[in-house]
């Protein structure tokens, strides 16, 4: 259900001629109705008459708003899938240079379970020791952002990491690697003049 809802500027006029009564109980009216579905039989039919026309509405650009979210829906999921298809060809090409072993082996109760601190930082060093002129601190640091990023959208009944869309985080290395490691600069070489150093 949204938060919110639309009032158009052609609905002022159902409330030139109320007094400030009337419109108070008119617009408490359109906000319960609008966020918790309660239908309020107002005192007069003016009012009650009132409140059914800006209930139509109301219901009718929630359908709207339903309709336009199941088709992004749609088209993320065509859009995702076609690039989890591209991702899979590249990695079969062998174009990327990552070799971590992303297999884990768990059982099927918690396949999806949230990592252990342990495994976070295992990760983190394996992913440097394949990638070694990525800063290990920036590794490791992006690593605990996306652990307390995903603890803070976890659901109160599971062990699992859901993202942003709501989404069950089936593979969280893939995840880190994806979306919260990939713009991690690699160090750039040092020259160290020999003569100069202590």
């Amino acid at each position: 259900m949204k938060n919110s809802f639309i009032m158009y500027k052609d609905q002022e006029h159902f409330f030139e001629d109320l007094t400030d009564v009337e419109a108070g109980q008119l617009i408490k009216a359109v906000f319960k109705f609008s966020f918790h579905g309660e239908k309020t039989n107002l005192d007069s039919k003016m009012l009650n008459i009132l409140l059914k026309t800006l209930s139509a509405q109301i219901n009718r650009d929630m359908e709207k708003y339903a309709k336009k979210c199941e088709k992004l829906r749609k088209n993320g999921r065509k859009g995702g899938e076609a690039n989890a298809t591209n991702w899979n060809q590249t990695e079969a090409n062998g174009s990327l240079n990552d070799n971590v072993n992303d297999n884990v082996n768990v059982n099927d109760n918690d396949k999806y379970r949230k990592p252990t601190a342990d495994e976070v930082l295992d990760f983190a060093q394996e992913y440097c020791n394949t990638n070694p002129l990525l800063p290990y601190n920036e590794v490791l640091s992006k690593c605990n952002d996306a652990v307390i990023y995903y603890d803070n959208l976890m659901h109160s009944d599971s062990n699992c990491w859901y993202d942003s869309n709501e989404k069950l985080i089936k593979n969280w290395k893939l995840k880190f690697k994806r979306v919260w490691l990939k713009d991690i600069e690699p160090i750039k070489s040092i020259n160290i003049d020999p003569m100069n150093v202590c």
